[in-house]
């Protein structure tokens, strides 16, 4: 994914679980880019505590958990 705005996350949340591999590139200077630092740090260390359970074979970070 080129980006990680909104729809660039979405895209990768639903497509890593289906078994894809996903890099997500983005130029800006923080993920979400239009969030706060601090929300976007959080999402960060969500989506890199799933691709960590994902690559053990844990299946606990569904979409609906990132969310929660």
């Amino acid at each position: 994914m080129i980006g990680a705005g909104a729809i660039g996350l979405e895209m990768a949340q639903f497509y890593r679980p289906m078994g894809s591999r996903v890099t997500v590139i983005e130029f800006g200077s923080q993920i979400a880019g239009h969030e706060d630092p601090e929300i976007a740090d959080s999402n960060l260390a969500r989506l890199l505590a799933c691709t960590t359970a994902s690559s053990s074979g844990s299946n606990s970070c569904s979409p609906d958990s990132f969310f929660s």
